[in-house]
């Protein structure tokens, strides 16, 4: 493959000359049409608007899609929908449409030029492009548009697949910078700006020889001794004006040798600590990896099924849950969500499972669990910082279940084994969540737990989870889905609800972690007194 074929594929093919002449005469007829406008005010608003919004969200594509009748349903910057007010470029549409385009994806760092130029390139070329939909062989730059490669417009690679106009930003060399080239072939040891230098008086003597020696010798051989005076003054001023254009260049150069120094040694620099980071980042994970507990050595396995699921948005996230034996033989749960990401996070769940782990220990009540974790965290965490945490008390010989909620949301589901009774959710111990102030009260309830009963905790992550559209799963939308899996297992309802928030959200990226933890009851030791319920 020669390195041709390898710039067309990389920046599509480039016009001719002749393209290009009958590009720049094309705007011109258009420039008495009204299609003129709506180009140019789109061009503008691309470049100052939409630009600045994929910018600010970090997104490199624009995406609009027209309906049959050449209206815009949908923008998409990156892969989240946007609302718009583009039906003012009505008659763009209607072009685009015209030539059997349904949608455009643009490049965020086009300018309001290059999108001036690939219009009006289509313009010119709309009978031939109507032709090739039609089914014709249309050689040229019309056969170049309709393949993947492109053609190169305007510092663009332009083309057209699947009734989709992509114009992508494409790094083109300037006629400019051919004649540095030019200079750099010249000057083998071209290495930097001091070439430049050293080269301004001899390139100076020599246009200023070149200029005049033709001049002079005709003065002298003529005694014209006043025309001498002004080819020589001439020839000075020459002098002094190339040699000033080379020390300007040259300066420049320098300039950009030294920004381009420090961008690499800043680079350098940024990607060994990122590295770095990444590094730190990476044993965290498998830090917090490890404070989860391994389902397999989940207590009382002969009589609960257990199941979970963690899924940081980021390395690190800010979920935690953990469960332990206590000294009565009780299960101590506790299912936590702490506000933000990252490392922060990180930091304070190992406050929570220290007072947790701690806490069980002891085995004491459930109250003072809640205050000691409140007292923690008011105490360790900075003032923006608090903790959404569930706790539970879980007897197996009787079916008891004692919990608190301090805040946390969504609140945990009972899903009943008999089919006639309704999903229903842990909300009769509503608590503040903990540490916003010093001091709180706190109100505690119970539930009895009978053979197939299910309970299940999932972090926000899971029923705010959105799509590509920026839609929330929501809450009512996923007790319908448990409704439909209440037969489940405790694992395959995990695995289940995995797949469905994942399809629910496709290419949109996660904006918070995504924790569940499940147990089924296989059985209970004893029937439970009736002064307990």
């Amino acid at each position: 493959m020669t390195s041709n074929n390898v710039n067309i594929e990389a920046e599509g093919m480039p016009l001719t000359l002749g393209n290009l002449i009958r590009n720049k005469l094309c705007v011109l007829i258009l420039h008495r049409k009204l299609l003129w406008e709506n180009i140019q005010t789109f061009g503008s608003w691309l470049e100052y608007e939409a630009a600045s919004i994929a910018n600010n969200e970090n997104q490199n594509t624009i995406s609009i899609n027209l309906d049959s009748n050449a209206v815009v349903e949908s923008l998409r910057i990156g892969v989240k929908k946007y609302p718009h007010k583009l039906d003012r470029f009505q008659e763009l549409w209607a072009f685009l449409k015209s030539i059997d385009i349904d949608n455009i994806k643009l490049d965020a760092r086009l300018e309001r030029n290059q999108i001036e130029d690939v219009v009006s390139f289509l313009y010119y070329y709309k009978h031939k492009i109507h032709k090739h939909n039609a089914g014709q062989n249309i050689r040229g730059v019309i056969r170049h548009l309709f393949n993947s490669h492109g053609v190169h417009l305007a510092c663009t690679r332009t083309c057209i697949q699947n009734r989709t106009l992509q114009i992508s930003y494409s790094y083109c060399t300037l006629q400019f910078s051919s004649v540095v080239h030019w200079f750099e072939r010249r000057n083998r040891n071209f290495r930097d700006h001091r070439t430049l230098f050293h080269a301004a008086p001899r390139y100076a003597l020599l246009a200023m020889i070149l200029f005049a020696s033709p001049s002079i010798i005709y003065a002298v051989v003529s005694y014209q001794f006043y025309l001498l005076l002004i080819i020589t003054l001439t020839s000075a001023l020459l002098f002094g004006l190339i040699y000033i254009l080379f020390m300007v260049v040259g300066s420049i150069e320098y300039d950009n040798e030294e920004k381009a120094y420090n961008l690499t040694k800043t680079n350098k620099q940024l990607k060994q600590y990122t590295a770095q980071i990444q590094a730190d980042i990476g044993r965290a994970r498998l830090v917090q990896e490890k404070f989860l507990p391994n389902v397999a050595n989940m207590p009382f396995k002969d009589r609960i099924d257990w199941a979970s699921c963690f899924i940081p948005a980021v390395e690190v996230g800010g979920d935690y849950f953990d469960v332990k034996k206590t000294k009565e033989d009780r299960i101590a749960i506790l299912f936590s969500d702490v506000c933000g990401h990252g490392m922060a996070a990180a930091f304070i769940t190992a406050i929570i499972k220290t007072t947790f782990h701690t806490w069980a220990k002891r085995g004491e009540l459930l109250e003072d669990l809640i205050r000691e974790l409140n007292s923690n965290l008011y105490r360790l965490t900075p003032d923006d910082s608090f903790s959404a945490v569930f706790t539970a008390l879980y007897d197996p010989s009787t079916g008891r279940l004692d919990y608190i909620n301090g805040g946390h949301h969504p609140e945990p589901w009972l899903i009943s084994g008999q089919k006639d009774r309704s999903i229903c959710s842990f909300n009769k111990a509503r608590n503040m969540i903990l540490g916003i102030t010093e001091d709180i009260d706190i109100i505690t309830s119970h539930e009895v737990l009978n053979q197939g009963d299910i309970v299940l905790m999932a972090s926000d992550g899971v029923i705010e989870n959105q799509n590509v559209d920026g839609e929330n799963y929501g809450i009512e939308q996923f007790e319908n889905f448990l409704e439909s899996r209440r037969d489940c297992s405790a694992e395959e309802l995990v695995n289940s609800i995995v797949e469905e928030i994942e399809l629910f959200s496709k290419d949109a990226k996660p904006g918070d972690d995504r924790t569940i933890l499940a147990f089924r009851i296989k059985n209970v030791n004893q029937k439970i007194d009736s002064d307990l319920s």
